[in-house]
């Protein structure tokens, strides 16, 4: 079955990982403008059924560096995805886990 926008039964294009639907472009953008759901990603509808834990604390604790984030696919398999490259990954390489961020410039 063809899947619909959550809120107005339309052809959705955009995922949320935080909310777990999909939703067309407008009832998106709508229900995403404002309070805490404006903190949600917006991914695209090829990756909807992938999750993001709820718990802020728990998120934290998982994030591994600042450009790879850990998701679950529908049969609870963890992997990495990269916001920057657009690469996703199982695991994760050495080097990769090792990587931090350059430390702040002096003001």
């Amino acid at each position: 079955p063809e899947r619909a926008c959550e809120e107005c039964g339309g052809e959705p294009i955009d995922y949320c990982p935080a909310c777990e639907g999909v939703f067309c472009r407008g009832c998106f953008q709508r229900l995403h403008c404002r309070g805490r759901r404006a903190e949600h990603l917006r991914l695209d509808l090829s990756m909807a059924g992938f999750k993001m834990k709820s718990n802020v604390e728990t998120m934290q604790n998982q994030v591994v560096n600042v450009q790879w984030h850990p998701f679950h696919d529908d049969h609870g398999i963890r992997y990495y995805y990269n916001f920057e490259t657009h690469r996703s990954v199982r695991q994760l390489s050495r080097k990769e886990l090792m990587w931090r961020p350059p430390p702040p410039l002096p003001t």
